[in-house]
């Protein structure tokens, strides 16, 4: 009797939220693949700090994901130079999954972060370990656009 009951209500909300979605192609957003990443210092009493991402495709969320890290940090530019790498690795997965779904991603992609410095040490090292072609580029967002991860 309780899955009967569970799935009544999961049928009722399916009925009530029919309306809702994400909207692909919104026509006032830039097209293609944004991905913003972001890191919270080692606030907590742990002191390992929280990497959240976020992937754009068309003006709408379509991966995300916030979790804690496993190591502590010893800056705020490890811990951020480390959730760029963990969202770079998410990257390259997900487009490859997205080329089989819908079509191929182009590259470079733009990582968007605010650390000047985790920003500064990825370009080094994609710069000394991939001199003939990056696939990747890890940009900077404007101070003015600071975006919220949620």
């Amino acid at each position: 009797m309780t899955h009967w009951k569970a799935g009544k209500r999961v049928l009722q909300y399916l009925k009530g939220s029919r309306d809702y979605g994400l909207i692909y192609n919104d026509p006032n957003s830039t097209s293609g693949l944004r991905i913003y990443v972001d890191t919270d210092g080692m606030s907590l009493d742990n002191r390992k700090a929280v990497s959240r991402y976020t992937f754009i495709l068309n003006g709408a969320a379509i991966s995300w994901s916030s979790k804690q890290q496993e190591i502590v940090s010893l800056s705020t530019t490890e811990a951020e130079y480390i959730a760029l790498t963990y969202t770079a690795k998410e990257a390259i997965w997900f487009c490859n999954f997205l080329s089989k779904l819908i079509s191929p991603i182009v590259f470079p992609l733009n990582i968007y972060n605010d650390n000047q410095s985790a920003i500064s040490l990825a370009h080094a090292e994609l710069v000394s370990s991939m001199p003939e072609q990056n696939t990747l580029t890890f940009a900077t967002t404007l101070s003015t656009r600071k975006s919220r991860m949620a």
